[in-house]
């Protein structure tokens, strides 16, 4: 059996779940958030539509979205089961990692909340004791 498939025809589903994140960004987050997840998207989506991707990688990538998708409509079962994804992951990544993640939690709980929580100072070297709930967010 030939694997002939027009390359356009084989991505259509990655480009529909695109779609649907980037729709879902607008019609539910804020849009310091929105700026924050279109870039995001769009930067994940680029790299391994362009990249050399693996069946697996690719499987694991649909899977991850999908699943985000579902967390953003609000898919109560989605929700939990990202949560768990999301400190089984967490508990991978390295010192290093990890406090890059907590920084970027402090970051986005500093834009949505309007930059005032009550720190008086700019730096990242507080404790955010912040662990990986929220980095799925």
């Amino acid at each position: 059996m030939s694997t002939g498939a027009n390359p356009r025809t084989l991505a259509q589903p990655v480009l529909q779940l695109f779609r649907d994140v980037m729709k879902l960004h607008r019609e539910r987050l804020p849009p310091p958030m929105r700026d924050l997840g279109d870039s995001y998207a769009r930067a994940e989506f680029r790299s391994h539509l362009r990249g050399k991707t693996t069946m697996e990688q690719w499987k694991q990538f649909v899977r991850e979205w999908q699943l985000y998708v579902s967390t953003l409509r609000g898919d109560e079962q989605a929700a939990a089961s990202a949560d768990a994804n999301v400190a089984r992951v967490f508990e991978l990544l390295s010192d290093d990692q990890r406090k890059r993640v907590e920084l970027l939690q402090k970051e986005l709980k500093d834009r949505t909340s309007g930059g005032g929580s009550g720190d008086d100072s700019g730096d990242a070297g507080s404790s955010s004791g912040g662990g990986a709930r929220g980095a799925h967010q």
